[in-house]
């Protein structure tokens, strides 16, 4: 039976994607949803577009905790894997989707214009229902 779950990596900081490509080279599937971000240069005026992760530091991976945790453990980029009480704590499945279906065909996530930033947000379904935070 294959056990492998989504699990939430704690990077290193700034190395999300050393820390993305080397378990990808482990064969582990990852997901390392990145947004779009314009910032006009100081110098010319013009806006320039960069990449951005959407969670700084968090990027998720699929895999068995029970055969495989120690490789996680041993990545370049890696911290640690979120857990509770020491135990690694997967992440339903439909929230990774939620994730994945904004993420457009340029490969960044879209996030809906209609949120604006201090907007406060309730999670209405999945693990974190009922949990009520601050959009940023």
């Amino acid at each position: 039976m294959n056990a492998a779950r989504w699990y939430v990596i704690y990077t290193k900081p700034q190395e999300e994607d050393r820390a993305e490509k080397n378990l990808t080279a482990w064969g582990i599937e990852t997901f390392y949803p990145k947004i779009k971000k314009k910032q006009l240069n100081q110098f010319s005026g013009k806006a320039i577009e960069f990449s951005r992760p959407l969670f700084p530091r968090y990027i998720f991976a699929k895999f068995d905790a029970e055969r495989i945790l120690h490789k996680i453990y041993n990545t370049r980029g890696v911290e640690k894997v979120i857990s509770f009480n020491c135990i690694p704590t997967p992440v339903d499945d439909q929230v990774i989707d939620f994730i994945q279906s904004k993420v457009a065909a340029d490969g960044f996530v879209r996030l809906n214009d209609d949120l604006k930033r201090g907007d406060e947000v309730r999670i209405n379904d999945g693990s974190l229902r009922g949990i009520n935070g601050v959009f940023d």
